[in-house]
């Protein structure tokens, strides 16, 4: 981290903020939907797939609620399987 600069929040971007919304531990399913939204997205912007990759490791990460990480496991999978190209060039 640069000196004088704070780290993103990666919920901050249009991404982020759709993934932190599809994967609320308060959801009762998956919504297959918003899934596909973010998938569009992801193929529609040249930061989607980084953004995507960020708050899905930041939605994971010291996570205990089991509802919020099942859902966003099944974002992941969702997105491996529909955004192909530009998913798995983000990492």
């Amino acid at each position: 981290m640069a000196f004088g600069k704070a780290p993103k929040d990666p919920f901050g971007t249009a991404v982020g903020s759709l993934v932190d919304r599809a994967t609320l531990g308060s959801l009762q399913t998956e919504d297959w939907g918003q899934f596909m939204h973010i998938c569009d997205l992801i193929n529609a912007t040249e930061e989607g797939p980084k953004d995507a990759v960020k708050a899905l490791k930041k939605k994971l990460s010291k996570n205990c609620n089991h509802k919020e990480i099942r859902l966003t496991l099944s974002d992941v999978f969702c997105l491996c399987c529909l955004c192909v190209q530009h998913y798995h060039s983000a990492d």
